[in-house]
């Protein structure tokens, strides 16, 4: 091509692979150290349990093992990615348009507790010794939790993205950017073609009228007309904008601004987790139970929970940025800069307990049993994937430099909020509308933020 016209072309391909093993599984094997329960599944893979002493005084060391292990643990990660990407450069524009594709595979077996979770703390109803260790040493378990054995999770997602920006020189003092990029998210797809596992609550009634496994909740080899993906794909138009003015055409006075959108997929690892439900995986935990009698107690009549997709709902997190900056040079070699930035990020996922206990059931029988007070009394916890969490950012920041000589230094400041909804187990259906009883200052909120750095140049 001309020097007007020139062509990017760039490939790319990424694997990573995570092996682990015990070195000598002797170590933490249940017959080999004569640990004689096999649990409520018996999927141990004849692995001893995580064992975790909780905190406070009274507190023991963590022992046992890791979850995952059967007995080894491993991870294969690949990432393909290409791009052709073409600048043209015509009076006073320059433009650029161009082309991205990416895949991404992430293979691993689930990271449950298929050998056993036992959680003893201070803060157990159920502890009859006052030591967390000794609770362990004679069989009561605080806290249990176990699944059947893991499963392979084989998720894998692509993403196709067209876009197009331009450069224009309005005028010496004025430049204006602007272009968009339009992206499509395809769903993550279960590579076993079992299919992810989504929530229906339009089939609840007629799924326990006949008996079926996990109502309301169904994937692809249940039901064919749900995608192997449970969810659709999504497609987005992404606009951007910014501009550049300088005030008095010397360089010394500068006004910039801008705003955009962007959105982005969930990785991939994320979508793991709705395997389990479709291909066999039972949850169990309890409170209060001593080791002897949760031996077995895998049937029927048992509640087991887990994560689902919700159905119908494709959405991917988006954010909206934008800006506002003054850049003034001073004398003696320094220059100020003040400005406003804002964003608000939406869509945002996480795993709301669906059959969270309802505020104030238990206030009768505070150490009774949660699933009893449960709405679904077929599933313990049911964790439904959301994208309704958000957050907003506003921040006036001052920035001081001097760049020349052998003394510089910078003096920044930044007056901040940080505010949104944060989701916690149940909230977001316990607590409606979630917004009046969860916004407000988020963890990451730090309202006065100030640094300074310099660097002088002694002499020699």
């Amino acid at each position: 091509f001309d020097p007007t016209l020139t062509s990017e072309t760039i490939a790319s391909l990424t694997y990573i692979d995570f092996q682990n093993a015990y070195e000598d599984l002797s170590d933490v094997s249940r017959s080999e150290l004569g640990y004689p329960y096999e649990g409520v599944f018996g999927d141990s893979y004849d692995l001893i349990p995580a064992m975790e002493m909780g905190g406070g005084i009274d507190a023991g060391p963590n022992l046992g093992t890791v979850f995952g292990f059967q007995p080894d643990l491993f991870a294969t990660k690949w990432q393909y990615a290409f791009s052709q990407n073409v600048t043209k450069v015509w009076g006073t524009h320059t433009a650029k348009l161009g082309f991205f594709w990416e895949r991404v595979i992430n293979t691993q077996p689930g990271s449950g507790p298929n050998h056993g979770r036992i959680v003893e703390g201070y803060w157990s109803p159920f502890v009859n010794t006052g030591n967390t260790f000794a609770d362990l040493l004679v069989g009561q378990a605080g806290a249990y939790a176990e699944q059947s054995e893991n499963v392979l999770h084989d998720v894998g997602w692509d993403r196709w993205e067209l876009w197009a920006q331009d450069s224009w020189k309005v005028s010496p003092r004025v430049t204006l950017n602007y272009g968009a990029r339009a992206s499509w998210f395809g769903a993550a797809e279960d590579r076993q073609g079992n299919g992810l596992s989504v929530w229906d609550e339009s089939r609840c009634e007629s799924d326990l009228a006949a008996g079926t496994d996990f109502p309301g909740i169904t994937w692809y080899a249940r039901d064919p007309s749900i995608p192997v993906s449970g969810i659709g794909s999504t497609f987005g138009v992404q606009p951007r904008v910014g501009l550049a003015w300088d005030v008095f055409g010397d360089g010394e006075t500068v006004l910039r601004g801008g705003a955009g959108l962007y959105l982005w997929k969930n990785a991939v690892n994320e979508y793991s987790q709705f395997v389990d439900l479709g291909a066999g995986v039972r949850q169990f935990s309890a409170f209060g139970l001593t080791l002897p009698q949760l031996e077995g107690l895998d049937s029927d009549e048992l509640a087991f929970g887990g994560s689902a997709l919700n159905l119908g709902e494709d959405r991917v997190p988006r954010s909206w940025n934008w800006s506002l900056s003054l850049n003034q040079r001073l004398p003696w070699s320094l220059n100020l800069e003040l400005g406003y930035v804002g964003n608000r990020n939406d869509r945002n996922s996480h795993l709301p307990n669906l059959n969270a206990v309802p505020l104030g059931a238990m206030l009768d029988d505070p150490g009774g049993a949660p699933n009893h007070y449960r709405p679904l009394q077929y599933y313990s916890e049911l964790n439904i994937w959301r994208h309704t969490l958000f957050s907003e950012y506003h921040g006036l920041q001052a920035l001081l430099a001097r760049q020349r000589g052998r003394f510089n230094f910078t003096l920044a400041y930044t007056f901040s909020k940080v505010l949104g909804t944060s989701g916690t187990a149940g909230s977001e259906y316990l607590l409606t509308p979630l917004r009046d009883f969860s916004y407000g200052p988020l963890a990451s909120d730090r309202t006065h933020v100030a640094t300074g750095t310099f660097s002088w140049l002694l002499p020699e």
